[in-house]
């Protein structure tokens, strides 16, 4: 008699979060540009570190290979189907899953998590880790915790969006992999959770990174201390802490969207993508990822700062502020309506001198502070410090 089995479509993660959240969120620093040229894609990714700095990441990818490794990722619909059970099928099936970077978990066809990092992360992921490494090293302020933050927030930045639910005949469970995030321009949460442990993987010890599954989210979590506040798990006697990468939001390694005790999965992760490539592919992929076709710069963060004029009269407003060369220069005058609101300078620096006052005289701010020529006028202006960790926009209100 033929015996006959069907397989499970497990509703995963990615289908779940369609009805939980649809939309593309990217933070307003954050640009990430995509070219082709010659038989290369070009990225050009801009985002801010966890000082407030701005980095520039130049990557540049083979297309063809690139585009290769994208269509590798992947089953049939099909295997979804029934079928006869016979020791040729599921050698074939097998074969199938394997080659897709997937595998049979009990009843379920999941995504390899594993095999997924291994295959991507030699070509796409290591570059990357250089480049985070270059720009910590030219800092001063290469640390394991640095490694950890830096690399969060490069995949936290990225914008967010839920890949499409597959409409092809090839079965994807909603996910972009590595390369694929920067050529669509987003990705969701276990998509960037993969490119996150890739990168990661080249950082710091490989096993120090699991990622944790709950029904609508996927999270890595990565070796740590626990300090107050911390959200963590306890796995074979080691602590991990959440590094929560999904975005838009940028939390810090440690901190978690929810204040709550949760149940997922654990996945571990295998480090091995001797699994795929020889080694000598492996040292050829090693050379290219330290080649000049990966760049990385960095912009000193500056402060946005507004003035808003909350008196019933035009105010005028004086500045002394370092530019971003650490340049101090005047900035005069700045007229602001009564009730206006307006973005008047960028600044690196937490202090800087300000004077305004209205055509009558009747409001006026000033002090003693510092001292300016301008114009023929000596002006004694008031000091102001931003009381800030991170550079943010900075608001002043005058009345």
């Amino acid at each position: 008699m033929k015996r006959y089995f069907f397989l499970i479509l497990m509703i995963g993660l990615s289908t779940l979060q369609v009805l939980a959240q649809k939309d593309y969120q990217k933070n307003d620093h954050v640009s990430l540009e995509v070219n082709t040229r010659n038989n290369d894609y070009v990225i050009d990714y801009q985002f801010k570190d966890h000082w407030g700095n701005m980095q520039n990441f130049h990557l540049q990818y083979n297309k063809e290979q690139t585009d290769d490794m994208i269509g590798k990722f992947g089953i049939p619909k099909s295997m979804f189907e029934r079928f006869i059970v016979t020791p040729e099928t599921i050698k074939k099936r097998d074969r199938i899953l394997k080659e897709g970077l997937f595998k049979k978990e009990g009843n379920y066809l999941n995504i390899d998590y594993s095999a997924v990092v291994n295959y991507y992360a030699p070509v796409v992921c290591q570059p990357i880790a250089n480049l985070i490494i270059d720009r910590l090293q030219n800092l001063d302020k290469d640390s394991r915790k640095n490694r950890i933050e830096l690399a969060m927030k490069f995949v936290q930045d990225i914008p967010y969006g839920v890949p499409d639910i597959d409409k092809q005949r090839i079965y994807r469970g909603g996910l972009h992999v590595p390369s694929e995030i920067f050529l669509k321009g987003y990705g969701d949460c276990d998509s960037k959770s993969l490119l996150f442990t890739g990168i990661l993987s080249y950082l710091i010890n490989p096993d120090d990174v699991i990622l944790f599954r709950l029904p609508d989210h996927v999270a890595p979590f990565v070796r740590g201390n626990v300090t107050s506040g911390s959200s963590y798990l306890n796995l074979k006697g080691k602590t991990y802490l959440i590094a929560e990468t999904a975005g838009p939001g940028r939390p810090n390694l440690g901190i978690s969207r929810e204040n709550q005790k949760i149940t997922g999965e654990v996945h571990e992760i295998t480090f091995n993508p001797n699994m795929f490539y020889s080694s000598s592919e492996l040292t050829a992929f090693k050379n290219i990822s330290k080649s000049n076709s990966f760049v990385a710069s960095t912009e000193k963060g500056v402060y946005k700062l507004f003035f808003v004029n909350n008196t019933k009269e035009d105010i005028y407003v004086l500045l002394y502020v370092q530019d971003k060369s650490e340049e101090w220069e005047t900035k005069a005058w700045y007229k602001l309506k009564p009730g206006e609101k307006a973005y008047l300078a960028d600044t690196p620096n937490t202090s800087f001198y300000y004077y305004a006052t209205s055509k009558s005289k009747s409001y006026y701010w000033g002090g003693h502070d510092h001292f300016i020529k301008f114009d023929n006028e000596k002006y004694g202006l008031k000091k102001n410090t931003i009381h800030e960790n991170e550079f943010v926009d900075f608001t002043l209100h005058l009345g």
